[in-house]
């Protein structure tokens, strides 16, 4: 993760129509930093089960979702 995560996030969430994911949340600034939080895990969980190194940093995502 860098800096620039927990913007990138946010633009992704919200440019895909998710911003209800941040919006919910209480209080919500809050928010990001709990999903940053979960995408850390999601990553450890994914390549503890598929021995595949693979990142889900918001940099990674928007680049796969070809906003970079």
């Amino acid at each position: 993760m860098t800096p620039e995560s927990p913007t990138i996030l946010e633009r992704l969430l919200r440019n895909d129509d998710l911003g209800w994911m941040i919006d919910m949340y209480t209080p919500k600034r809050e928010a990001i930093p709990f999903l940053l939080d979960q995408l850390v895990h999601v990553e450890s969980a994914y390549q503890n089960r598929f021995h595949y190194d693979v990142s889900f940093s918001p940099e990674s995502l928007e680049l796969e979702a070809g906003f970079n």
